[in-house]
């Protein structure tokens, strides 16, 4: 005897016939002319005067924005650089108060106080690389250095030598 069929069930996702499709829902009147506007921008090849006058303004604030906080970092970095100059000082004169003899000595720089010939923080030129280099300057060479440091140029070359010494915290010599 042959079996019966069984029959679709009624609801469509249970295997029933599917329903008619709904219709779809109509356009909304407001949304031909908003594509027709940007279809009218799509076809422009150039932008508006307006926006481009408007991108150029931006561009400018921020150039202008940028270039003020540039120089904000520049004093503030400055600033530490200032801060830190008694540091360098007091860290090149112990350095050189311990350095064994024949060891290099650390350039001291300059204070602003002091140098007016020379930036603040900058080590003079022609500064002794070692303590008998120090001892060994001739008076041509010691008063430069001296006047970088703003020290008095006054007496003997022995004397110079050991104001400058002094001043970069390397040991006196008797004279």
């Amino acid at each position: 005897m042959p079996r019966p069929r069984p029959q679709p069930h009624p609801h469509p996702q249970l295997g029933g016939p599917a329903a008619a499709p709904a219709p779809a829902p109509a356009a909304a009147p407001a949304a031909a002319p908003a594509a027709a506007a940007i279809d009218d921008l799509n076809d422009l090849d150039v932008a508006p005067a307006w926006f481009q006058q408007y991108v150029q303004q931006q561009q400018q604030h921020n150039a202008q924005q940028l270039d003020a906080q540039h120089q904000q970092v520049l004093q503030s970095l400055q600033g530490l650089r200032d801060d830190l100059l008694p540091f360098r000082v007091a860290a090149a004169r112990a350095h050189n108060r311990m350095a064994p003899h024949g060891a290099a000595l650390m350039g001291v720089p300059s204070t602003a106080a002091n140098a007016p010939n020379l930036g603040a923080g900058q080590v003079p030129n022609g500064f002794p690389r070692t303590e008998s280099g120090l001892h060994r300057l001739t008076g041509v060479q010691v008063d430069p250095l001296l006047a970088s440091y703003g020290l008095d140029t006054g007496g003997s070359v022995p004397v110079r030598r050991n104001r400058l010494a002094q001043h970069v915290g390397v040991a006196l010599r008797l004279m």
